[in-house]
């Protein structure tokens, strides 16, 4: 922790003595925070304390609220903001709905019993303990995986949610779809062993550890340990250059039937992992057979008539993905699409 931050804890730590008095307890040598859906279980803390308005230096505005238990001071809360503005971001910093700086005992209110720290999800907001959880884990290092997942909030996944799976480009490099598809990774769990399994976390954990790389030994999957060459290079692209959500798409239309093709196939590269989309508009009087295949792998093959729609999880990621529509019997014309996600 840098000097101003550290002398500016200081300053947050000066409360009352009946406060003080209250939040001597032991507290767990194991960083754990939560991810809040909404404000309901967090009322009670987030509501007493006035707010104040200050700047980063890249001139987003960031709302603090402190505790009342604590002494405010000006320049203290400033050195939260000048601190959040030096982490890696993007324009995702002036959608922060607060930073709020509480009592240990406060956090564990409103975050839920054995949290440190958490994140509330609708009202965008990070509710922090006002000084280290236990020695050797600053305040700045809590606020950095907080924000993590403030950072995930606004960043898109191949897969779904990237709040539960982290963002694409470091979910991508970390290889997280292979990892929920077996069963190792456990996307939103909170509490319990399984905090350690959860992607979303993991995320936020490599993230603080990008600022904070001996702070906290890495606890969760060891396949996601930012060690190796290219993940912090991941971590920061899904901060800078995050996915858009692009999609690349294909379609043909053919007759099928006596007299005319037997098949119609599309092929489309498929260059990170996530959701195939395959889409079949026939005549009902046509039966046919619908494959798809990633690569040399099958995916999925029915047989129908009429309509179909497929949405399937593909992980494998530099590959062609195709899907072919056969005729079995009957006759007409068919329209086959095909989606999949674009880097």
């Amino acid at each position: 922790m840098s000097q101003w931050l550290a002398a500016a804890v200081l300053g947050l730590a000066a409360a009352s003595a009946s406060a003080a008095g209250a939040d001597r307890r032991p507290i767990p040598p194991v960083f754990r925070d939560r991810v809040i859906r909404n404000l309901e279980g967090a009322q009670g803390a987030v509501a007493a304390a006035a707010a104040t308005t200050l700047r980063t230096a890249d001139g987003y505005r960031i709302r603090v609220v402190v505790s009342p238990a604590y002494r405010p001071r000006r320049a203290t809360e400033q050195a939260y903001v000048d601190f959040l503005g030096s982490l890696l971001h993007g324009r995702e910093l002036g959608q922060l709905g607060g930073l709020y700086i509480e009592t240990p005992r406060e956090v564990v209110s409103a975050c839920g019993a054995g949290a440190l720290a958490c994140y509330v999800v609708d009202r965008q907001i990070m509710i922090v303990p006002g000084r280290p959880p236990f020695p050797g884990a600053p305040v700045t290092y809590v606020i950095a995986h907080e924000y993590a997942h403030h950072i995930a909030a606004h960043r898109r996944n191949a897969l779904g949610s990237a709040e539960l799976l982290g963002p694409e480009r470091w979910s991508a490099y970390e290889h997280v779809c292979q990892g929920v598809v077996s069963g190792v990774l456990k996307p939103g769990a909170e509490a319990g062993p399984a905090y350690f399994e959860n992607p979303g976390e993991a995320w936020a954990e490599a993230y603080a550890q990008l600022r904070f790389p001996h702070t906290e030994p890495w606890r969760f999957d060891r396949r996601l340990a930012p060690t190796r060459p290219g993940a912090a290079a991941a971590i920061r692209a899904a901060v800078l250059h995050p996915w858009d959500g692009a999609r690349r798409r294909g379609r043909v239309r053919i007759r099928l039937g006596a007299g005319a093709a037997a098949a119609a196939r599309l092929r489309l590269p498929m260059a990170i992992g996530g959701a195939v989309r395959v889409g079949v508009r026939a005549p009902h009087g046509l039966r046919y057979r619908l494959a798809i295949r990633a690569g040399r792998q099958r995916l999925a093959t029915v047989v129908a008539r009429g309509r179909r729609r497929l949405s399937l999880v593909q992980c494998a990621a530099g590959v062609n993905v195709s899907a072919t529509v056969t005729r079995l019997s009957g006759a007409g014309t068919a329209r086959l699409d095909l989606e999949v996600p674009a880097a």
